[in-house]
């Protein structure tokens, strides 16, 4: 299995240093890292694990904030799959620069968090010279880092948006597909499969029917929908932008998350219209998604068909 160190929503360049453990070997973990999803100076924090591991101690810091140690047994773990299982899985561990942790265990198909915590500081008294020594010269290598960007040294502006990437609502996905004086919810089957990749960093890939049900989830980040019919093939592609759809959750669920709600995905793909919207019991109407919220681009037969106004991604940011 791949086991890798990001850093998550920040610019601080962190130090990490410690160890992770199979029951046949060992792993050291040290070197800075910096910038979202990648580490960049050093080292890269990512190894191949014959086996599963058991254990996982590591310390770090980010330049200007305390320094933190985590530590995580994964032997319970044991009880679910077996190593063969495992190993066909890979890890990711995020870290914040105020103590913020999270793991995702995850295949092809799926990911799901199996850990998410904020770890207590080390006092001051327990930083040894050494440490103080490796963050110094951390310092001193990445002084030139970002020299024109203003970094924001707000520390309740960082944790509200790990809170609001994290925060799970009740919904579902519908999809529709709009005819002339007729909406037509789109069964299920094996010519339509959705995924959905979440603020979280969740995602699911493998055309589970689960979706299409009520169940708890972050807000979704990145939507995609395959369906054929009559040999014609479409794929239809969203990215949703994440301060946006954060004000629209917001103001669709109030202080209720646990509300069942409808996600839903408008098609009319003739006349190339296709929109996003919600839904709960006791409103008149669905509330519209404004289609300055995300971006879509539409594929016919591998051609594209359609994109909005807005789109900007990048060749090739369809395949995730």
């Amino acid at each position: 299995m791949n086991f890798s160190i990001i850093t998550y929503k920040h610019q601080y360049p962190i130090l990490v240093n410690g160890v992770i453990k199979t029951h046949n070997e060992s792993f050291e973990i040290g070197a800075p890292i910096k910038n979202e999803w990648q580490p960049c100076l050093g080292t890269p924090l990512t190894c191949d694990i014959n086996n599963f591991p058991y254990l996982l101690e590591i310390k770090f810091q980010a330049l200007t904030k305390s320094p933190y140690l985590f530590t995580f047994n994964f032997d319970f773990f044991k009880d679910k799959y077996s190593n063969n299982d495992l190993t066909n899985f890979s890890l990711t561990l995020a870290i914040g620069p105020n103590g913020h942790i999270t793991m995702w265990l995850f295949n092809e198909y799926k990911a799901i968090i199996i850990c998410n915590h904020i770890c207590e500081p080390i006092e001051e008294s327990k930083i040894s010279e050494d440490w103080k020594f490796k963050m110094s010269m951390l310092a001193h290598i990445t002084k030139g880092w970002d020299k024109n960007q203003k970094q924001s040294d707000n520390t309740q502006e960082f944790d509200a948006r790990i809170i609001n990437g994290w925060l799970k609502y009740n919904y579902r996905f519908i999809i529709t597909k709009i005819k002339p004086m007729q909406e037509k919810v789109i069964a299920m089957n094996d010519n339509l499969n959705l995924s959905c990749l979440l603020f979280d960093g969740t995602y699911i890939k493998d055309g589970s029917k689960f979706i299409f049900d009520f169940h708890e989830a972050s807000k979704p980040r990145n939507i995609a929908i395959k369906w054929r019919k009559n040999n014609i093939e479409y794929s239809v592609y969203f990215w949703l932008d994440e301060d946006e759809l954060t004000n629209i959750f917001k103001r669709f669920y109030g202080a209720h998350p646990e509300t069942k709600a409808d996600f839903i995905i408008r098609i009319d793909a003739e006349n190339k219209k296709y929109e996003l919207a919600l839904f709960r019991q006791g409103l008149k109407e669905p509330v519209v998604i404004p289609e300055s919220a995300y971006q879509l681009i539409v594929f016919k037969n591998k051609f594209e068909d359609y994109r909005s106004e807005n789109y900007d991604q990048p060749r090739g940011a369809w395949i995730w």
